[in-house]
């Protein structure tokens, strides 16, 4: 081996081991698990934040920061202390964004102690919201309800066909209430 490599090579390995991993955090790992230890221990040198969320009772967890895709659709979570990303966390929750049909809602863990459920109406057509934490930030809906136990947010509510036949019923009795008046 010629000298100009063996000192391509030391330097190379040298490199290796003057790594700061100052930036590095520490995180639990589950990959589609249905267990509830944590799962395993990852130290994550290149990343400085752990996730967490779950999918119809199955967690994932591991280094790194949420997904846009996994923020929407399954209300992942991202911390960035050691080991914060700690299963199970406080409360579960049924989790739905604008669904009209409640059989779409997912079961998805959560760090705060709340749920929260409200739905709202456009048109003939009703969407539920459901998800982690409280009615804070959904004040101007009147029907937003808050609960403190795993999955307490599943209160039994008018579905959708459910309220779009009361709304046609309610309709036509004005059609005719107008009528009768004269009005029509």
């Amino acid at each position: 081996m010629s000298r100009t490599k063996l000192l391509i090579r030391l330097a190379t390995l040298f490199a290796a081991f003057a790594v700061d991993f100052s930036g590095a955090i520490s995180c639990y790992s589950r990959d589609k698990s249905t267990g509830r230890a944590n799962g395993t221990v990852s130290n994550c040198t290149s990343d400085s934040a752990c996730y967490r969320y779950t999918a119809d009772e199955v967690s994932y967890a591991g280094c790194g920061t949420c997904s846009a895709a996994d923020t929407r659709d399954y209300n992942c979570e991202s911390c960035t202390a050691d080991y914060c990303n700690t299963w199970p966390p406080l409360t579960g929750c049924l989790y739905a964004k604008g669904e009209y049909r409640k059989e779409k809602w997912v079961k998805v863990s959560c760090s705060q102690a709340s749920c929260y459920q409200f739905s709202y109406g456009y048109g003939p057509t009703i969407f539920f919201f459901a998800g982690c934490g409280d009615c804070a930030d959904y004040g101007n809906f009147d029907n937003c309800k808050t609960c403190a136990t795993d999955y307490c947010n599943s209160a039994k509510v008018l579905t959708a066909e459910q309220t779009n036949l009361m709304l046609t019923a309610a309709g036509g009795l004005l059609v005719m209430v107008m009528q009768l008046w004269g009005h029509g």
